[in-house]
């Protein structure tokens, strides 16, 4: 028996909620197209695989699961209304008033059209930041998160201070939902309080008088599109939600851990041998946010369904089957990626990154940049990308200009078990 044809474990256990990047890896090496058996589901792993089928039209969202009708009564109370609630987000879903609300909200979201909020989110990051004082602080909760909320709300057009607590919780509520496995009652339940106030929230405080572009597209498409229902507007604002609030605090806290994971950086404007790209802030900061991005993304598949019966690589794809394509061992399937491929947030050996000779952390430029996964390809491709691009660099800026990079203690980060996604209970900061 070859290393290859050796029975692998299952894909989720203990040690893959809490670091699945070893994970990611045997499965890049000894099977790239694997089959588990516990979760009934494909796992695809390697770079070129995740890219052509993330295009591939004989993958689609996944259908609505019939099974939770089967449930229990007290169960079905929650679960079913955040099932129906889940299948109409665009991501898991390709019908045509997803669709029609993707290309309505598409031009609000553009790099140019999010371009003009820089400076505000450049300030309210200095802000967040030089806040953070001397003292014993929490990345987490006193900067990343604040400051992604802070930015959705302004999205969104509604008050950080009066409404960003409760799309925290809703966000919060949505994720550890759709992170369980199996049926839980207890997120569900919250989960489908989170969805009736968020409706509510869409009505009262979006669509009654919209005054950003987004809840303006939002508002135009429920009246002037026939097939699409305030379901479906409140579907999308739930995923704008969960996709601008937890994910955009991890990746901020990602590439903050990089920093401290790695062994002194110049600041940014100094002379360096390596050319340019470490010369300017800018660019400099582009950089990090694309590497923190591509080393460990906040949402690690893409989960997809097959729509009709295909091999691919000589595995039998059977129409109904759950395919998932893992982003974020795709983007460790790079050149130099093996070198990097442990969990840059546990603090386990092996962990830190390589840096190049003269100190500095690596950092992908070129294609290799621009070429991760986090936000997927095609037709799911994530609407926020640009956003959370902007956003990212200037978080990067402000902490690196108030000195707060150099504070974390990566050792004391705690890392919460979610196969599927990374996310944190806590990212401390070392007193000056």
């Amino acid at each position: 028996m070859t290393v290859r044809d050796q029975a692998l474990p299952p894909v989720v256990t203990p040690a893959s909620r809490l670091d699945p990047y070893p994970l990611y890896r045997l499965l890049r090496e000894r099977s790239p197209v694997h089959w588990d058996e516990e979760t009934r589901s494909w796992y695809v792993s390697r770079r070129d695989d995740t890219v052509e089928l993330l295009r591939d039209p004989r993958l689609g969202a996944h259908t609505y699961p019939d099974w939770v009708h089967s449930l229990p009564l007290p169960e079905r109370r929650d679960v079913v209304p955040v099932e129906d609630h889940l299948a109409r987000w665009p991501v898991f879903s390709d019908r045509p008033a997803q669709q029609l609300l993707r290309r309505r909200l598409q031009p609000a979201l553009s790099r140019t059209a999010v371009a003009p909020m820089g400076d505000a989110i450049r300030e309210v990051t200095r802000s967040l930041a030089r806040g953070l004082g001397a003292g014993p602080a929490d990345l987490l909760t006193g900067f990343a998160r604040p400051a992604a909320t802070w930015t959705l709300s302004r999205l969104l057009g509604t008050s950080p201070d009066e409404d960003g607590p409760r799309l925290v919780r809703w966000s919060d509520a949505l994720v550890r939902y759709l992170g369980s496995t199996g049926v839980d009652v207890r997120l569900a339940g919250a989960a489908r309080v989170a969805v009736e106030e968020l409706t509510g929230y869409v009505v009262s405080r979006m669509l009654d008088d919209p005054v950003t572009p987004v809840a303006q597209a939002l508002a135009r498409a429920l009246v002037e599109e026939q097939t699409v229902e305030l379901d479906d507007v409140v579907a999308m604002v739930a995923q704008l939600v969960t996709g601008g609030v937890e994910p955009t605090a991890t990746a901020t806290c990602v590439m903050a851990l990089r920093h401290a994971q790695s062994r002194e950086m110049p600041a940014p404007g100094t002379d360096h041998s390596a050319g340019a790209a470490f010369a300017d802030p800018e660019v400099w900061a582009d950089a990090q946010v694309e590497e923190a991005l591509r080393f460990d993304p906040p949402f690690h598949f893409a989960p997809r369904e097959v729509k009709a019966d295909f091999d691919y690589r000589g595995h039998p794809f059977v129409t109904g089957q759950r395919v998932v394509l893992i982003l974020a061992s795709a983007g460790h399937d790079t050149a130099g990626g093996e070198a990097m491929s442990r969990c840059p947030v546990t603090g386990a050996a092996g962990a830190t990154a390589v840096s190049d000779s003269a100190g500095r952390p690596p950092v992908a430029t070129g294609e290799q940049a621009a070429g991760h996964l986090a936000f997927g390809r095609g037709r799911h491709y994530c609407l926020g990308a640009s956003l959370a691009r902007l956003h990212l660099r200037m978080a990067w800026s402000a902490l690196a200009e108030a000195r707060v990079l150099e504070r974390v203690d990566a050792a004391a980060v705690e890392r919460i078990p979610d196969f599927g996604m990374t996310s944190f209970r806590t990212c401390p900061l070392r007193p000056v």
